[in-house]
């Protein structure tokens, strides 16, 4: 009797997990892949250790004299329309990356810096390009803009995701507001910014993204709406330690 009714039921059975299955699998997926960029953040914050102070002050000499080199042109050159938020195949790699100057020949799999978001509980690695690899996998540093690293009449502008089915990124940058904080640690240490401005641009709006005299500022970008390309969220922080 038992073995009649369980393959009476069994199709029943089978519908309810494979359902349950595809319910709970974003959620899963998402627990391990937060887990995964915790990961690669201990990783990277495990390979300063192994540094000498010399070999961290040549590297931030190496980002500091691109960063000169930007400033001097007094126009960043910053371009969004190229990048392709929405889909992690469409979006393009930057020609020259700031870390051929900084030798790292493996660089695309590499993480530079991190970022901390403490209003969003995020973590994510940042990666000296906006390629679809870094795109996928952390926070990409847009073509043009400064290292990050800090510094004097510096502009860091980072992109991510608006989220993927199994990925937050960027997903609720919208949730920040004006005195928000936002962390940036690399290799010298952390530095903090906090939110002044939060605004949605036209992809080739890119005025605010400039470098402004004597100030250090970093911009966290995405598109906007939710789900949509035409425009982009930008979160706009300038320094404060």
């Amino acid at each position: 009797m038992w073995v009649n009714n369980m393959k009476r039921n069994l199709p029943i059975i089978l519908i309810f997990s494979v359902g349950l299955v595809l319910l709970t699998y974003p959620y899963i997926a998402r627990l391990v892949n937060e887990e995964v960029a915790e990961a690669k953040v201990f990783e990277l914050q495990e390979s300063w250790t192994e540094l000498s102070d010399k070999e961290k002050v040549e590297r931030f000499e190496v980002a500091e004299r691109y960063n000169d080199e930007l400033s001097a042109r007094g126009r960043l050159g910053v371009e969004l329309t190229d990048i392709d938020f929405t889909d992690s195949d469409g979006v393009e790699q930057m020609a020259t990356s700031p870390s051929e100057e900084n030798g790292n020949d493996d660089s695309a799999t590499n993480a530079y810096s991190y970022i901390e978001i403490p209003r969003l509980n995020l973590n994510l690695p940042i990666y000296l390009d906006s390629s679809r690899w870094s795109l996928a996998n952390g926070i990409g540093l847009v073509p043009g803009s400064s290292m990050p690293v800090g510094g004097d009449s510096t502009h860091s502008v980072l992109a991510g995701h608006r989220g993927m089915a199994t990925k937050e990124m960027f997903q609720h940058l919208d949730r920040l507001r004006v005195g928000d904080e936002i962390h940036i640690h690399s290799v010298n240490g952390k530095m903090t910014y906090r939110v002044y401005r939060t605004d949605v641009i036209l992809p080739n709006q890119t005025g605010a993204l400039e470098i402004q005299p004597s100030k250090d500022l970093t911009t966290l970008v995405t598109c906007h709406p939710y789900g949509s390309n035409s425009h982009r969220l930008i979160v706009q922080g300038e320094r404060v330690d």
